[in-house]
């Protein structure tokens, strides 16, 4: 298998692990909708600081640099473009879940 394989397959499953978590903990009832946490007055999220919190947005900000590194390397070694250009679509797929994760859950950790 290919190193862009496993860069995607750990994007995805990185990516979705705080989504599924999210759904684990509303469906338990271990986790309040953003508009009662705000209404508290808190001011960071329930996963501030919590093992859960650090799902959201650092393994993937990791993976983007992985993935940078991964595809220079890939490029020098092929004397080519095109392992750069795979890198750049996965650091693409990378933005979009991590913005994903910034519009739908993000309020848990800030």
């Amino acid at each position: 298998m290919t190193p862009f394989r496993y860069l995607v397959i750990l994007t995805l499953l990185f990516g979705g692990l705080p989504f599924v978590l999210y759904l684990g903990a509303q469906i338990a009832g271990a986790l309040p909708s953003p508009e009662d946490w705000m209404a508290r007055g808190y001011n960071h999220g329930p996963w501030r600081w919590e093992l859960l919190g650090f799902t959201v947005g650092y393994p993937l900000a990791v993976l983007g640099i992985i993935t940078v590194v991964v595809s220079a390397w890939q490029a020098l070694l092929r004397r080519r473009l095109s392992p750069a250009a795979t890198g750049s679509a996965i650091l693409g797929l990378q933005a979009a879940i991590l913005l994903a994760q910034f519009q739908t859950i993000w309020w848990t950790v800030d």
